[in-house]
This record gives structure tokens, C-alpha cells and sequence, in this order.
């Protein structure tokens, strides 16, 4: 084992907060330090390792809530760490990076650990323990301490014979005896108050709390657990189970209601159990003795019944998947709490509360399920909220609703009152970062895209694992970069990076890279993750040919004589030895591909550029090299085997054109080895095509020099290049649109022809630059090039 590492993350007491700490020396001698008797209280295995947890004791006096978890912290390539389940040291490959792994532990501290002792003396002094022996059966002594403070509480097995003479008092002494039939009539009393506990007629488990200065019982509480009733409840609710998205509230849905267990009740009558306790704003309490919940959906009860059933399905599904000690105690589920048309989640009470305006939350279980999915991101990642995680976690609540009903629609019975037939949709095509309009609710579309998409890949059951893991990657904090990048470290985890990887690149997270080297006959395929635009056009599959012809594949089209757009270059005639190379990179809704035509010495290279989301095509002539080696005749592009042709001049200086579906072109030499020369090809609304010449080229054997950044506009980062007719040293400097000089790029010994640098909209302190204008500037003696450029956010 390596050595662990202490940090105190979260008070437990708000009166004390104490800064992190970190110290590399044993856990044992901090332990010894806070004079208390740590016992390893869980020690299991989970799908992404061994989670170990601590408790302290003084004495025979426990507490809770102090709790020490031994996690590991994973150290990425960048830097970046997530804290993850303890298990041995290992090192993890993650896309060829490497992840260092070491012991961690994380816990909650009461700020002062000679307090507790104190406390500890103190209880052991308010009651004869020889007395709690003789009146309750394994007797112990619980302080649990919360956020609020602290409380006493004694557990053990109440035995009915013992209030009535049946059994015999263990202690053999008579004060003892006296002290102990005292505590029987007080523990008596208060089971004449408790709803269900007068009348049992068996052993059962209780707890007493004890006032902290008086040391008298003040309340009792059942500690049974896993007692089993029924209810009649929607599942999910009447639109999904009917199939009829024209059901209303209020219209005859009764016949809707279907019978399903309860588990983990108290056996108290109420529901109340292990993981949820329902309550509700609007009477009466739900309480049955015989724990059949039969209400009509208008009875304010049918709510808690719901609530209680959904709620519960969906915390036991976190040790259904092996993550156990997740919750730490039942979460409060209040129906009726607002008459608001909303729910929500609160962190401070860790309580969640569900509206009653339209049709009442509570009836609809995604609604539900998606409330709980915030409470177990808040026990995952507690205090989340600042960063992207809001829309992270409207998300991943979103896909937990989903996957639990087994539906992409999310709240089809809530949405009735809006509009049907969903609030949202957790298999929406959102793609990063074009799909973010800044709304928490739509954004966090992205998030339950990407877990669907990989729960139709994996399964529910590996899916739902790896939509938990990931929040070991997560801090309070999260961007979406963060977030994605965490999935995917999760997933190699869990043994499934290889089949995640691709719907990151296809969401925009990740950048698809092939290297091309295609020989005249050679044909790479590439099937696309969904149905994109390609101006106007479906296009599911494209396929680049040795011919340098692009072929934008539209669904259901798999023969290759179908539909080939030809762009942005290709010769009149191929010879065997010109050859195409270059690089391919896809992110999320933008295509980049570099062309490079070779034969010999000579040299052609072209980028090109596709938005799928708005189908417009660019591409640009960057370096001309031989030309006279190169074939005297290229196409400029050509739009197949959809309409007639009409000729576009290329050699016209000017060249704005609009023509019907179908169009072709040639270069001569004079037109296309220009550097720097840059074509638009989209739709317009009228169905016909434009192509345009935005940027005009110039022939390199001239003098002088001049510029091109492409994108432009640009978002993340855009490539300046600067085209030399001959051998020069200049550095580039970056203006803003006052003319202040904000960043300077390296000084460089430039060769004939061209030279790149790479600007990500920052100034020379590291800081994101505001979206606008700014200019790009480059000299060399009495030569200066300068371009516009347009940086988006």
C-alpha cells in the first residue's frame, strides 16, 4: 500500500471550518492522534474498486456520522485529479495517457475530536447502562452527529415480555433492578405514543433518544427495516402506460394504476422506510396499518405512495449496482409542498419537494426519479452547482429517469399541461458546444444524449455504472470538457473506452483523426454517428477516393454511383504516381480535412472545411509548390447525379454563383495555384446553391507575403498562415480592434511558401480575450501582411 494522504474536505459543524490538510505519514498515527478507537465499520468491493470505511468509538459509545472513507486520488496527464473508490496502486492507460494512482483518504471531521471524548464521558454518565441492559436486549450507545450538532440515542431490541414480568431481570443487584424497571415504564410510555410500536406483540429494534442535559428518554424511534406492503400507483404514469398522448388530468386514468410492492418500509404504517420517508403538505398522512396504500390518483395520499415507491426504486438501485453506502440515511420526500408547477431538490435539507400546479409532480414517476437523480448527485459530489455541473446534473437526473422507466421521453404525464409529449428528451442529437444556449434544463440534454447513447451500446445496467463512476471524475465545479473527459476515464475503468470513445467524438468532446495516404484506386469510408446536412442534403457516410472525389453519402444510399459531391479539388486525370495525403479530423458538427496532392517535387495542398449542422462547405489553396508538374487541369468541385450541370467560370475574378442542383468547374493553372484563394459552397432558401469566392489568392513567385486564418470566425483556436513568396524572419502579433498589441506569436526564420501559427483567443497573460474583432500582423523589413480576424464565443 502507498502512503496515505489525510485531507479534511467538509465540516460537518457549521460553527467550525477547517482549511484542507494534507499530510503524507500513516493513517494509523492520525488516527491514534484523535484519541478515539477506529474500527473498519464497511470494507467492500465495488465495480471500480475497494471503498473502505472508518468509524470512531469511545468506549462503548459510537458515533456517526464522523465517518473516514479511504478513496484513491488519480492524477491525469494534464493534471487534472478526480477522486475515485480505494483500491491498490496501479497505473490506468486512458487513450495512451498515463494515470498515476495513490491511497487517498477523504473524511468529514467534527472539528474537535476532544469534544466528542468529552460528549462520550458525558453520556456514559446520564444512564445506568446496568438499567438500559436489563430493559432493552443488546443494548448500546449511539452519538450521531450532524450538520446541526449532535444527539444521544440508545439502540436495542425491545422485548414486550419484559414490561409484562416474563423475563427475568439479568442484573443482580436491586438497585440496578429498580433503575431498570424505571426505564422500562419510560420506554414503555413512549411506546404508547408511537403510532404502531403499543401494539407489537414481538421483539423489535428501537432507538432512544435521550435529552442531552436531563438524560430522559424523549422519543422513540422503530428501527425495523424491510418490512414489504403494496400500492396502487401509476407506472411510469397514463400517457406512457396507455400510449395515448391525448390523456389529460383530470379525464378517467384509474384503470391506469397498477399493483407494486413497497419494500424497506418501517412496519410503522407510514411510508417510511430505509431510503425514503414521504410526507405531504396537504392531509392526511398515509397511514395503514396492514400497509396496503389503495387511494385514487385525486386522494392527496396517492402522491406519497408514489413518491415513496419511485423514490425507493431508485436509491436501492445504487446497491443493486454495487455502490453501497452511497446514502447515508432516508432522503425526505414532501408531496404537496409547493403549489408551484416545479420540484426540486435542496442540498441544504437534502429534503425534496415536489409542486402541485398542473397535473401534481408526484403522479408522474419521471418526475420522480429525476428529483432523486439530484440527491445522489449531491451524495456523489456534495455541494455541486458552480461550473456546468447544474446542466450536468439536469442531465445525468434526466437519464436516471430514463433508464429507470425504460423511456427516452422524460415526464410525458407532467408535460400535458405545457404542451406533449415530453418535458425533454434524454436521445436528443446535441452536439458540443453548439447545442449550449446557457438554460441548465436544455443544456443538460447533452449529458442524458451522451449516457443514453452509451446505455443502447453497453446496456442499462453498465450504462447506469458508468453514469455513477463518472462522478468519481467530477468535482463541484465541473466544466463540460472536465465532465466529458471523466466519462471517458471511467469508462476504460469499467473495461468500455473503446465503445464510449466514439460518442464523445461524436458529441463534440473528442476530435476523430485519420491520417490519409491514398493511392489513385484506394477509397477510405467513414460512417457518421447520426444524420448530419451537407448543403441541403441528408448525409449519413462520406467516402474519399484516391481521386480526391468526396462523396456525401445520404441514408438508405449505399451504392457509390449515387450522389458523389466532388469537392474542394480533384484532377481532370489521375496518373498512377500522384497520390493524396494528409489528415481527417471530425468534432462534434465540424469536418476539417487536409489534402495534399503529391507527384515528385511538386505539391498541392487544400483544406477544407464542413459545418454539419448548416451544411456550408469552405475550402482554401494553401501552398502551391512545382506546379508545372502538376496536371494541367483540376476540377473545382461538382455536385453529381442530382440535377443538370451548369459551368461555373472559375478564372472569373469575381465569382458569386447560384445555379440549380448540380455544377461543375475547372481550374487552370493561372486560377488554381493561387495561394490563399477560399470558396463557400451552401444551400439558399429557394433550394438552389451558392458558391462564392470569399478570399482571392495570390501566386507565390511574386513578392511579398499575406495572410489567412482559417476558421475565421473562429471559436476554440484558428490557424494564421502566412504565405512567403520568398525566404523571410518575422514573429506575428496579435491587435485588438483599438489597436493594442494583446498577444505576440513566436519569431520564426520563414521559408518559400508557407508557415503556420495557431492563436486560441488569449493575451499573453493566459486570459480568454473577449469575442470581437482583432487583427493579425506579420512584418519583415518593409513587408507587412495583416488580416481581420473574428473571435466568437
Amino acid at each position: 500500500m502507498g502512503v496515505f494522504v489525510l485531507a479534511a474536505l467538509v465540516a460537518r459543524t457549521p460553527s467550525h471550518e477547517p482549511a484542507d490538510v494534507q499530510e503524507d505519514r500513516p493513517l494509523s498515527d492520525w488516527f491514534e492522534e484523535t484519541g478515539l478507537d477506529w474500527q473498519v465499520v464497511v470494507d467492500i468491493e465495488s465495480p471500480v474498486g475497494r471503498h473502505q470505511r472508518f468509524r470512531p468509538f469511545h468506549g462503548d459509545v459510537e458515533f456517526r456520522g464522523v465517518d473516514v472513507r479511504q478513496m484513491e486520488r488519480v492524477t491525469g496527464h494534464s493534471g487534472e485529479t478526480w477522486m475515485l473508490p480505494h483500491r491498490a496502486n496501479a497505473i490506468v492507460g486512458v487513450r495512451g495517457q498515463t494515470i498515476e494512482v495513490e491511497d487517498r483518504v477523504e473524511f468529514r471531521p467534527f472539528a474537535d475530536w476532544a469534544r466528542l471524548q468529552r460528549e462520550a464521558i458525558r453520556f456514559e454518565g446520564l444512564t445506568d447502562f446496568d438499567a438500559l441492559t436489563s430493559a432493552l436486549d443488546g443494548a448500546r450507545r449511539v452519538i450521531r452527529v450532524s450538520r446541526s450538532g449532535h444527539t444521544f440515542h440508545v439502540e436495542g431490541t425491545w422485548n414486550p415480555a419484559l414490561s409484562r414480568g416474563e423475563k427475568p431481570n439479568p442484573s443482580g443487584n436491586a438497585a440496578s433492578s429498580n433503575a431498570g424497571q424505571a426505564l422500562r415504564s419510560q420506554v414503555a410510555h413512549l411506546l404508547s405514543t408511537h403510532p404502531t410500536l403499543n401494539e407489537i406483540d414481538a421483539p423489535v429494534p428501537i432507538s432512544i433518544r435521550f435529552e442531552a442535559e436531563s438524560g430522559v428518554g424523549v422519543e422513540i424511534e422503530d428501527l425495523r427495516r424491510h418490512a414489504q406492503g403494496r400500492a396502487l400507483i401509476f407506472d411510469p404514469n397514463p400517457v406512457a402506460e396507455s400510449g395515448n398522448p391525448t390523456l389529460r388530468d383530470g379525464d378517467p386514468v384509474e384503470s391506469y394504476r397498477v399493483w407494486r410492492d413497497l419494500e424497506r418500509l418501517r412496519n410503522d404504517g407510514t411510508l417510511r422506510g430505509e431510503w425514503v420517508e414521504a410526507y405531504t403538505d396537504v392531509p392526511p398522512l398515509a397511514l395503514e396499518p396492514f400497509r396496503e396504500f389503495v387511494y385514487r390518483s385525486t386522494d392527496p395520499r396517492f402522491e406519497q405512495a408514489m413518491a415513496y415507491y419511485h423514490g425507493d426504486r431508485s436509491f436501492q438501485r445504487l446497491p443493486d449496482l454495487g455502490f453501497t453506502g452511497v446514502m447515508d440515511g432516508p432522503r425526505s420526500l414532501r408531496v404537496h409542498g409547493s403549489r408551484l408547477d416545479n420540484s426540486w431538490y435542496s442540498p441544504v435539507t437534502r429534503q425534496i419537494v415536489f409542486g402541485s400546479g398542473g397535473v401534481d409532480d408526484a403522479e408522474d414517476a419521471d418526475i420522480i426519479l429525476h428529483e432523486t437523480g439530484h440527491a445522489i448527485h449531491d451524495a456523489l459530489v456534495p455541494g455541486f452547482g458552480s461550473g456546468d455541473t447544474r446542466a450536468i446534473s439536469e442531465g445525468f437526473s434526466d437519464y436516471w429517469a430514463a433508464s429507470l422507466t425504460g423511456h427516452a421521453c422524460v415526464g410525458d404525464w407532467d408535460a400535458t399541461t405545457y404542451g406533449p409529449p415530453c418535458l425533454r428528451r434524454a436521445d436528443e442529437d446535441m452536439r458540443f458546444p453548439n447545442s449550449l444556449i446557457g438554460n441548465a434544463h436544455k443544456d443538460g440534454r447533452l449529458w442524458s444524449s451522451i449516457l443514453w447513447e452509451a446505455r443502447k451500446v453497453l446496456g442499462p445496467e453498465t450504462a447506469d455504472v458508468l453514469a455513477l463512476t463518472a462522478f468519481f471524475h467530477q468535482s463541484t465545479d465541473s466544466s463540460w470538457e472536465e465532465a466529458a473527459m471523466g466519462l471517458l476515464q471511467a469508462a476504460y475503468r469499467l473495461g468500455v473506452g473503446e465503445d464510449v470513445e466514439p460518442i464523445l467524438v461524436w458529441r463534440g468532446f473528442l476530435a476523430q483523426e485519420i491520417s490519409l495516404d491514398l493511392a489513385p484506386t484506394d477509397t477510405l469510408r467513414v460512417d457518421l454517428a447520426g444524420v448530419v446536412q451537407c448543403v441541403g442534403h441528408p448525409v449519413e457516410r462520406l467516402r474519399l477516393t484516391g481521386e480526391g472525389v468526396f462523396q456525401f453519402e445520404a441514408p438508405n444510399q449505399r451504392s457509390s454511383s449515387l450522389s458523389p459531391w466532388i469537392v474542394p479539388l480533384a484532377p481532370a486525370e489521375v496518373s498512377e504516381d500522384l497520390r493524396l495525403g494528409g489528415e481527417w479530423m471530425l468534432t462534434g458538427s465540424r469536418l476539417d480535412v487536409e489534402l495534399v496532392w503529391s507527384k515528385g517535387p511538386a505539391k498541392l495542398r487544400a483544406a477544407m472545411e464542413w459545418e454539419t449542422d448548416t451544411g456550408v462547405l469552405e475550402w482554401t489553396i494553401l501552398e502551391v509548390s512545382h506546379p508545372e508538374a502538376l496536371d494541367p487541369a483540376w476540377s473545382g468541385g461538382g455536385l453529381q447525379a442530382v440535377g443538370p450541370f451548369e459551368f461555373v467560370d472559375w478564372n472569373a475574378e469575381e465569382l458569386a454563383w447560384t445555379g440549380t442542383r448540380g455544377f461543375e468547374g475547372t481550374h487552370d493553372h493561372e486560377s488554381l495555384f493561387r495561394a490563399g484563394e477560399r470558396f463557400r459552397l451552401e444551400s439558399t432558401e429557394d433550394g438552389q446553391l451558392r458558391l462564392t469566392r470569399i478570399a482571392s489568392g495570390r501566386h507565390l513567385p511574386g513578392r511579398g507575403a499575406f495572410i489567412v486564418a482559417q476558421p475565421n470566425p473562429f471559436r476554440g483556436q484558428t490557424e494564421i498562415t502566412v504565405f512567403s513568396a520568398e525566404p523571410w524572419t518575422a514573429g506575428l502579433n496579435i491587435f485588438d480592434a483599438g489597436g493594442r498589441r494583446v498577444f505576440h506569436l513566436d519569431r520564426r526564420n520563414l521559408p518559400r511558401g508557407v508557415s503556420s501559427w495557431f492563436w486560441d483567443g488569449r493575451d499573453a497573460d493566459g486570459l480568454a480575450l473577449p469575442a470581437g474583432k482583432y487583427f493579425a500582423r506579420t512584418r519583415s523589413g518593409q513587408e507587412e501582411a495583416t488580416t481581420p480576424l473574428t473571435l466568437i464565443r
